[in-house]
């Protein structure tokens, strides 16, 4: 909703890229936003930003309901406003979950969306790196590296994920400094994190190169330089 707003107020560069969220296409993305329009003013913004001379990013949160064939459908159309240029990448959060009750069997998901991946990757040229998915699609275990990959927008830091750091630890600081993080994540103790797959806590991990494997910088540099 800001990128046409605040567009005048950067200078295209290398090193920066806009990244617009897209849940879907526009029913799906209005719905889960809350608000009407918002999928055609994303879209827009993106338009007027490549105009621009900028790089243009999509970011899209796969949840357990998602028909991935609606995804797929996205990512042609996000690169066809992009103008299929190829420095400009789609990123995937799957399987976003926020209350214990949403949680369902992870192996039986992992076997749906594993084909999906695979098609998804080859096709499209994907922020979410290789080793990230394949931890998604359970071919290898990953620590969760809470706040490894904050988020800065222009309205304020990103807090961490759960509700708990908004109440009793408001500013970044405390976040960082007081919180038990050897309690989140898979292998922690709270059961909130039990079938957590979410991408700004693994693919940290895999970055940092926990638990790599001794194809893992072939992968890497295959899927940098695509």
């Amino acid at each position: 909703m800001f990128t046409r707003k605040r567009l005048a107020e950067f200078t295209p560069d290398d090193r920066l890229f806009f990244n617009v969220h897209l849940d879907g296409l526009e029913a799906s993305h209005d719905r889960a936003v809350e608000r009407k329009g918002v999928f055609r003013e994303a879209i827009a913004g993106i338009r007027e930003a490549k105009a621009a001379g900028f790089k243009v990013s999509t970011n899209t949160t796969v949840y357990k309901e998602t028909d991935m064939r609606e995804i797929a459908e996205l990512f042609r159309l996000s690169e066809a406003v992009r103008g299929g240029r190829p420095h400009d990448r789609t990123g995937v959060r799957l399987l976003r979950r926020e209350r214990p009750r949403d949680f369902h069997d992870p192996r039986r998901r992992r076997g749906e969306i594993s084909a999906n991946i695979d098609a998804l990757a080859r096709d499209f040229p994907l922020i979410t790196s290789p080793v990230y998915l394949e931890f998604l699609q359970g071919r290898r275990d990953l620590p969760c590296t809470a706040w490894g990959n904050p988020t800065y927008n222009v309205k304020r830091v990103e807090r961490a994920l759960l509700p708990d750091h908004r109440r009793s630890l408001p500013d970044i600081c405390g976040v960082m400094t007081r919180t038990d993080w050897e309690s989140y994540g898979r292998h922690g103790d709270d059961p909130r994190c039990e079938h957590c797959m979410v991408h700004c806590g693994y693919e940290p991990s895999a970055a940092l190169g926990i638990n790599a494997k001794l194809a893992d910088s072939l992968k890497l540099l295959a899927w940098a330089l695509r």
